[in-house]
């Protein structure tokens, strides 16, 4: 059953790139967010900032018959007494009344600059036209006090008024939205990042050995199906089979230590049937057993794959393969059975070593037929004519497919993605496959991604090694950290064709027997 376990945000568990592939997914909403605090800002600013738009005018005030040296004197005196007559209720409200409501709601203002004799007549109004109008009639009328006034005093315009084609209003909404998107778009990429952090997804490999109830057998890291330029343009996406030299030898290598788990539950709970299974859909699987039946083809003479998935068939797409419908399993089951049937629609892969027995897809009764004798006879007839079979399912979340075949089989193994389901999920698909008659073994943690900031900031280190070809034949290995290049070292000798394999062969077996032997160790630790 599942442990209790504390919820605590652990960040070792978290993985940045989840987080980004997370935001990216739904950048869309990052983009409506955006649109959404900008319309709200845009309507708030309509709603609760008045429309005001300002018209200008300048002149300078001068003074009549009088000498240079007392015309500074003359405009310090003159430009308190301008201020207060431009913006008085005297002559703005004469405008007003000959203008009506041209004039209407406007407000006038002057200031002197400093130092100077110029004078900066501001008016403001709701309208564009009424600021100009307004601003066009204090220059038009003020000459009918000035005169009286300001007898001494002339003025000379020197920017004459225009009619405002921006207001207020639009410069503070501008700003405003300019402001309100990005911190809208800011607001949704933090929402994004908490609800990842918080889901509860397995994203790295110490949250998966932590947050699942059973054993991490193997992670598959991601590999890019586009290798060559031509595939890439074209997008055409080839099967990941180890069989393809373009696969990496990382994931090639992963794939044998799955095999090794494989071949010691044989050897030692006597299992030949098992049966790939997963949660949801596209997580993996049927790639996972496609390839566990290629790597366990090159070291055993007869190994089966059954594609058992009868509602999604994926085995013959994975080798481009376009099986006879009467030559599947779900023909087999769906008629009468015999041997020879069975033997008619096996196909064989030379350049592989590999026996497939494709699958046809079935909208209905797919589990009947999957619980059905004719199944059981099937698997008992090939049990006596493989070593080693494996079963192909389908997504348990879905469908009773997968906990029927897990019960026919001997030994399930299933298949996690990153960031995909919650923990929760795959523990309790944990618990139905552990009260399955299968034995299960663990599950493998698949398609997995890492911007590998977490690792280095803790020191953390890989460790790999390898082989090759040159003058001479050598086996070496290597270890190197994050930040620095991997390095190592190996020793060979220039030998013959036959003492090559010799060599290969012994390496590969030595490398299983040590699989084999830490395997049976922690198992035996678990056991006690």
């Amino acid at each position: 059953m599942m442990q209790s376990r504390d919820h605590s945000i652990v960040w070792q568990e978290i993985e940045p790139y989840c987080i980004l592939r997370r935001i990216w997914k739904n950048f869309w909403m990052v983009l409506m967010s955006a649109g959404l605090f900008a319309l709200l800002a845009y309507i708030g600013t309509a709603l609760f900032v008045h429309p005001s738009y300002t018209c200008s005018a300048t002149f300078a005030v001068t003074p009549r018959n009088t000498s240079t040296q007392s015309a500074s004197a003359v405009t310090a005196s003159a430009t308190k007494q301008f201020s207060d007559f431009l913006s008085g209720t005297i002559l703005t409200s004469r405008v007003q009344r000959l203008l009506g409501e041209d004039a209407a709601d406007a407000t006038a203002t002057s200031s002197v600059v400093e130092d100077t004799n110029i004078i900066l007549l501001t008016v403001s109004a709701p309208s564009p036209r009424s600021s100009y109008y307004m601003c066009k009639g204090i220059l038009d009328h003020y000459e009918d006090y000035s005169t009286i006034i300001f007898s001494s005093l002339s003025l000379e315009l020197l920017v004459s008024p225009s009619v405002p084609d921006k207001g207020v209003l639009q410069s503070i909404q501008r700003r405003a939205i300019l402001y309100a998107a990005p911190l809208g778009a800011l607001a949704m990429i933090l929402l994004l990042s908490f609800l990842c952090i918080i889901s509860g997804t397995l994203q790295t490999i110490t949250g998966a050995r932590n947050q699942v109830d059973g054993t991490l057998l193997v992670t598959l890291n991601h590999q890019h199906k586009n290798k060559t330029l031509r595939s890439v343009l074209k997008k055409q996406k080839s099967s990941l089979l180890i069989s393809n030299p373009t696969t990496s030898f990382l994931y090639v290598e992963t794939i044998h230590q799955l095999r090794t788990q494989v071949e010691h539950a044989y050897r030692q709970h006597g299992c030949k049937t098992f049966a790939i299974a997963s949660v949801g859909e596209n997580e993996g699987k049927s790639t996972v057993a496609a390839n566990l039946a290629l790597s366990l083809a090159r070291r055993h003479k007869k190994v089966l794959l059954v594609d058992c998935d009868l509602r999604k068939a994926a085995q013959h797409l994975i080798f481009e393969a376009q099986p006879d419908r009467t030559q599947t399993i779900t023909a087999l089951l769906k008629e009468p059975y015999s041997k020879e049937r069975l033997e008619a629609c096996i196909h064989y892969r030379k350049a592989d070593n590999l026996y497939l027995l494709f699958a046809s897809n079935v909208s209905r009764h797919s589990g009947e037929l999957l619980a059905s004798e004719q199944m059981k006879t099937l698997l008992n007839d090939l049990r006596s004519e493989f070593e080693y079979i494996i079963l192909d399912s389908s997504p348990m979340s879905f469908f009773a497919d997968g906990e029927v075949l897990c019960d026919l089989a001997d030994a399930s193994i299933l298949t996690v993605r990153q960031d995909l389901l919650p923990d929760r999920t795959v523990n309790d698909a944990i618990d139905t496959l552990n009260r399955c008659h299968a034995r299960f073994l663990g599950f493998v943690f698949n398609d997995v991604r890492s911007v590998n900031v977490a690792a280095s900031l803790l020191g953390g280190h890989r460790y790999g090694y390898g082989y090759g070809y040159g003058r001479g034949y050598g086996y070496g290995y290597g270890y190197g950290g994050y930040k620095n290049k991997y390095y190592g070292y190996g020793y060979g000798k220039r030998p013959n064709q036959k003492d090559v394999n010799d060599a290969a062969d012994a390496t590969s077996e030595d490398h299983n027997a040590a699989q084999d032997s830490v395997t049976l160790a922690t198992s035996r630790k678990k056991e006690d």
